[in-house]
């Protein structure tokens, strides 16, 4: 993390919990636009509007309202994640594991959800719509070296 993030976490005792309109990804918290189309090909089938209103509800209202701290579950470190996370090389690395992550928020009276990143493939897709959790917990591929796992709120 940024080192001002790593300040203020030492301050407050708070982790900083961004909305997904924040994280600088343009998809972040967003149907991949394939996985769109074909909901939208069911819709035309069945003659509901489920898909549309799904894909509104969650990319103009929750991808505003949901905050997200993110975690690398790599086994190494890794070069790529210094750079893009640690800007002008005054990052701070925390390591953790799962039990002492989950422990950190026993104090809260928020519900915080843990879970590991999907990686998506337009060329495999796979998608589940019955939960609007798992639009978050979904990246593009090409960010499969994250290993992310994510505590959302």
């Amino acid at each position: 993390m940024d080192f001002w993030k790593f300040l203020d976490l030492i301050k407050t005792s708070k982790l900083y919990f961004p909305n997904f309109e924040m994280l600088g990804d343009q998809y972040e918290g967003k149907i991949p636009e394939k996985i769109y189309k074909m909901m939208l090909d069911e819709e035309r089938k069945t003659g509901s509007e489920y898909a549309t209103t799904l894909k509104n509800h969650i990319e103009t209202k929750l991808r505003i309202r949901t905050l997200v701290s993110s975690w690398s579950a790599c086994k190494t470190e890794s070069f790529a994640l210094w750079k893009m996370y640690a800007k002008e090389k005054l990052g701070i690395g925390i390591k953790s594991n799962y039990e002492r992550l989950k422990k950190a928020f026993d104090d809260t009276t928020d519900d915080i959800y843990i879970g590991e990143v999907r990686y998506y493939d337009d060329n495999k897709p796979k998608y589940c719509i019955g939960n609007s959790f798992y639009t978050f917990l979904t990246k593009n591929n090409y960010y499969e070296f994250e290993s992310e796992v994510r505590c959302i709120t």
